[in-house]
């Protein structure tokens, strides 16, 4: 449970969950993506999910199980 709380904090902090609501937040993934210069593609390639997955959890459509997450939090180094 302890390294649940953890992640948690970690994604708050990397700006994937608003401040104010702890809900997740589509546009902060796309804001880190262009921030790095990458394309869908190349950032769902290294994730190992589908481009039209990334699309959805940047527009909002869609929201990241706990595990694409992780993979997020991981692949945008900030934790």
């Amino acid at each position: 449970m302890k390294n649940e709380a953890l992640i948690w904090h970690i994604f708050w902090h990397v700006g994937i969950f608003d401040d104010i609501s702890g809900m997740f937040t589509a546009p902060n993934l796309k804001f880190l993506r262009k921030q790095k210069g990458l394309s869908q593609e190349e950032v769902s390639a290294a994730l190992g999910i589908k481009r039209t997955t990334l699309s959805g959890y940047e527009n909002g459509s869609a929201e990241p199980n706990f595990e694409n997450l992780i993979k997020l939090t991981d692949f945008y180094a900030v934790a």
